[in-house]
């Protein structure tokens, strides 16, 4: 994840595509895209959230400085006490939007961390069970990282898909952003770290 702001046209990136790890140099910066240059004819619009700098087989693979912040391991009492924490924090909002039955779901809620590293989904909410399910990826997580994805998998219990209204629901988290940039490049460091044992590499 690169600012644009410190792109400039001709300078070398890589990214990730379809298992592969693509480098190329940049023709053009567009408002949310950069048109990368692969192989002196393929070119594709790469969303900067996607790009690195660099040249992955000279340079390896930086991760970002956001990463830096870490915790202990985050056990199950201390996640109890995130949720319980969150639900105390943000109750008003839950209030304004579940009905009584599923306030009641909220008060009985539990949350646990699953047996599997992913990199694609943070957490599940499992309604047979009323219970959130957060990916193993993040157990040395910051407190507020784990409260986001918390959060999220709590407005589940009302909407079971991710439309317009949840989507500026989850938004009033007030630490929203950086817990999305911190997961965003924790996932994005665990996809590359898996490539690179196979190392495959699209050049320019």
């Amino acid at each position: 994840m690169v600012d644009r702001d410190k792109l400039e046209i001709g300078m070398e990136v890589f990214f990730l595509h379809k298992k592969k790890v693509f480098t190329g140099k940049i023709l053009k910066l567009n408002p949310t895209r950069a048109r990368v240059k692969i192989r002196g004819k393929i070119v594709y619009d790469v969303n900067y959230k996607a790009l690195l700098l660099g040249n992955p087989l000279v340079d390896g693979f930086e991760k970002d400085p956001i990463l830096r912040e870490t915790s202990n391991i985050c056990t199950a009492m201390q996640l109890t006490s995130l949720l319980n924490e969150l639900k105390a924090d943000y109750g008003a909002v839950y209030k304004s939007v579940f009905s009584r039955d599923e306030m009641q779901k909220l008060s009985s809620l539990e949350a646990c961390f699953g047996k599997r590293e992913t990199y694609c989904r943070a957490g599940k909410y499992l309604p047979a069970r009323n219970e959130i399910v957060i990916t193993a990826s993040l157990i040395n997580a910051p407190g507020h990282v784990i409260k986001k994805v918390l959060h999220h998998e709590i407005f589940h219990i009302h909407f079971p898909h991710h439309g317009q209204m949840f989507r500026k629901l989850e938004r009033s988290y007030k630490k929203f952003d950086e817990a999305e940039r911190y997961i965003h490049a924790l996932f994005q460091t665990i996809r590359f770290d898996n490539i690179f044992r196979n190392l495959r590499i699209c050049t320019i």
